[in-house]
């Protein structure tokens, strides 16, 4: 699927990263929640001064708090639908990229396994877990760290974002388009699961970019939205890489060109 940029969404499919390392390589050995501080490029911090860091810290504490939400992961949990997908999500997308979410989102419910893979670039769900073995009761989620982040000026110009005008005028304006940035990170999670063997983990490994446009400004909502993304995954229990969606029991019906 092609990634397709400016005013839309680019939802690229999910593949599964081989051999992807960063510096951090035991998880046991990890804090709960530790998030790295970002090196911004000097472009980035001419563009948006301090800014650019706080548009990490805003992406950095999205990921955490939207990635793993524990009713969604549970295989055995109620089914999914599109309102507990796009919840927490489609407020931190720009304008023009929210109608690209919410279609690939319906594609996913539809059996779409490439929309499925998209979708949980972003936010997993369905955890593709052994038969017998499920999520560890109360919190499963046994770390978060979010490393290796790099904030620089993106290349294509950014979507417009409407604006709010001078008080007593009552019109809204459209701010002409400027570079985004584009914030990467890894983003690595540790999930306990228990079954009929007692308990093991699931090691969660993540790649993801993001380009990201300021927000409508004197607003309660996010200060930076976000433009597009894509990403990695990678899934692991014990040696083995757990697939990211359910191939055996989905089809694809619904065409994805992002």
């Amino acid at each position: 699927m092609g990634a397709v940029r400016r005013a839309v969404l680019a939802l690229v499919t999910a593949g599964l990263v081989a051999g992807c390392s960063g510096p951090l390589t035991e998880p046991e050995a990890r804090p709960s929640l530790f998030v790295e501080e970002a090196e911004v490029s000097a472009a980035a911090r001419a563009a948006y001064g301090p800014a650019a860091g706080e548009a990490y810290e805003e992406l950095a504490a999205f990921v955490l708090d939207e990635s793993l939400v524990l009713d969604l992961l549970d295989p055995a949990g109620d089914q999914v639908g599109a309102e507990d997908l796009n919840e927490g999500i489609v407020g931190r997308l720009a304008p023009g990229s929210r109608p690209v979410w919410e279609a690939r989102v319906a594609a996913a419910l539809a059996g779409d396994v490439e929309a499925q893979g998209d979708v949980k670039v972003l936010r997993l769900y369905d955890l593709q877990v052994p038969e017998g073995v499920g999520l560890a009761p109360g919190d499963p989620v046994r770390s978060q760290v979010v490393t290796g982040a790099f904030v620089d000026v993106g290349e294509e110009p950014g979507e417009m974002v409407a604006t709010t005008a001078p008080a007593g005028d009552g019109a809204s304006t459209t701010a002409p388009p400027t570079l985004p940035l584009t914030v990467s990170l890894r983003h690595e999670a540790v999930l306990e699961l228990r079954g009929r063997g007692g308990t093991s983990d699931v090691e969660v490994e993540r790649d993801l970019s993001f380009d990201v446009v300021p927000g409508p400004p004197e607003t309660d909502g996010p200060s930076w939205l976000i433009q597009s993304y894509e990403g990695d995954v990678r899934l692991t229990h014990g040696s083995e890489e757990l697939p990211l969606t359910d191939q055996d029991a989905t089809t694809s019906t619904v065409s994805g060109t992002g």
